[in-house]
């Protein structure tokens, strides 16, 4: 496969999953700071049908950038390839795992509590903050696939 087509796929890729972090992570951020608890779970829930969508594509960016550093040559212990894997595993344990934990979490409480609880407002916050935290990790990645530190 052409190095120019696998860098477009990884390039291609990593736009649509950052670029889908940081709306998301728009939208939530406006509905809880107006207080709309409900409009938050409510997006959560659509949020967690995005993170299906972004599998196959967070999949495909890393098998194209597995496929870019053999055919470049330049190991795995580059900094910046280090970095990259480093926070492609850190992102997927943030935001696919502890993320997807504590949105469902939000909506067990929702049920037993009903939107106006402070738990579950509590519980919802806790989800976007940590999909905050995948951003900035997110972002790292960005920063170290651009600036390539150790080059």
């Amino acid at each position: 496969m052409p190095y120019e087509l696998l860098l477009f796929v990884h390039v291609a890729c990593a736009i649509a999953w950052v670029g889908s972090v940081f709306a998301a992570q728009g939208i939530a951020w406006g509905l809880l700071r107006s207080k709309d608890v409900a409009g938050a779970i409510r997006f959560a829930q659509s949020a967690d049908v995005l993170g299906k969508v972004l599998g196959p594509i967070v999949a495909l960016l890393l098998i194209a950038g597995i496929l870019l550093v053999e055919k470049i040559g330049i190991g795995y212990t580059t900094p910046w390839v280090v970095i990259g894997l480093s926070a492609y595993a850190a992102s997927i344990a943030v935001g696919g795992v502890l993320a997807s934990r504590a949105n469902k979490r939000a909506e067990t409480l929702v049920t037993e509590h009903g939107t106006d609880s402070p738990l579950v407002a509590a519980a919802v916050r806790r989800v976007w903050t940590l999909a905050s935290i995948d951003l900035v990790i997110l972002t790292v990645a960005v920063w170290a696939m651009t600036w390539k530190p150790g080059v």
